[in-house]
């Protein structure tokens, strides 16, 4: 940041954006894993819990390298890493507000920065669902002008963090910096929840 620019906001998107799919994903392959397991041992006499008492004794002879483990086994990665990849997607993107600028920054060790000016910003329409108001995020549609071939433009954003918050963050400093405000409001969004640009 700059030497007169202060850092208003600042927010990641929500996880309910990224981690629904992965967490399903995962709880059903592990649920495939706990079948194939009570299949390869001879069944559990259609239990999985609780685990009879000579389980022990069958896991010393249970073969790794059948084909039911090993299927198993490579889904469970494929769960876990398709999990850590949004993880870190996310993990890695942050959006900022300063007293001047929004910021969109992407990477951890090579950062990809795409920002606008406040003054470039027409208006920032905010859409929550009365679930996504309840766990804080929504969609937000900024419009702006455009900008170098860097910039930030006109986008949608799903899975935006405290969106209300972050709108009226741009707002107040948009009035305080330059006397104008940005046009979007959460109640006329609201209102009119077709509304989108593309």
């Amino acid at each position: 940041m700059g030497p007169n620019e202060d850092l208003l906001w600042e927010g990641r998107p929500s996880g309910f954006l990224y981690f629904p799919g992965p967490v399903l994903f995962l709880i059903l392959v592990v649920v495939l894993n706990v079948y194939l397991l009570n299949h390869a041992l001879g069944g559990w006499n259609g239990y999985l819990i609780p685990v009879p008492s000579w389980f022990p004794a069958a896991l010393t002879t249970f073969s790794v390298d059948s084909p039911q483990v090993m299927i198993g086994i490579a889904l469970l990665l494929i769960a876990v890493i398709y999990l850590a990849a949004r993880w870190y997607q996310r993990a890695t993107t942050v959006f900022a507000v300063t007293s001047t600028r929004l910021i969109r920054q992407k990477g951890i060790v090579s950062k990809d920065f795409d920002e606008i000016q406040l003054r470039q910003i027409r208006g920032i329409d905010v859409k929550q669902s009365l679930l996504q108001r309840m766990f804080g995020y929504g969609t937000v549609q900024l419009s702006a002008e455009g900008g170098g071939a860097s910039a930030m433009g006109n986008e949608k954003w799903e899975g935006f963090p405290h969106p209300v918050r972050f709108q009226r963050t741009v707002e107040t400093a948009q009035e305080r910096t330059y006397g104008v405000q940005s046009s979007g409001s959460p109640q006329a969004s609201n209102a009119n929840p077709s509304r989108s640009r593309r």
